[in-house]
């Protein structure tokens, strides 16, 4: 087998991924992700607590708003991945990245 037919093997196997079913409703997920405006609060929410988060880890977990900033990332998390569109996200990303891992 030559490189030739390695690429085209590797460019068919991509094609039927690109078109599954699970990359689709994939796709369509991460337009609702990007323009719900809730989800987008809850992100914001997620990536602010985190950025806090990791303010305070470089005091050690000694600092005083170290505990605070623990749980209102936890609190940020859990909101965000409870959301049912987020939550599909997710589930089908881990789908396609072990199908890919399978490859």
């Amino acid at each position: 087998m030559g490189i030739m037919d390695i690429l085209n093997e590797a460019f068919e196997i991509a094609e039927i991924i690109n078109e599954s079913t699970y990359l689709k409703r994939l796709r369509e997920l991460r337009v609702r992700l990007e323009n719900d405006q809730e989800i987008k609060r809850k992100i914001k929410a997620f990536e602010e607590a985190k950025k806090k988060y990791y303010e305070t880890l470089e005091f050690g977990a000694f600092y005083p708003e170290y505990k605070v900033a623990s749980e209102k990332l936890v609190k940020a998390k859990t909101n965000l991945y409870k959301d049912k569109t987020v939550e599909e996200y997710k589930e089908i990303e881990t789908m396609v990245q072990d199908i890919l891992d399978e490859i």
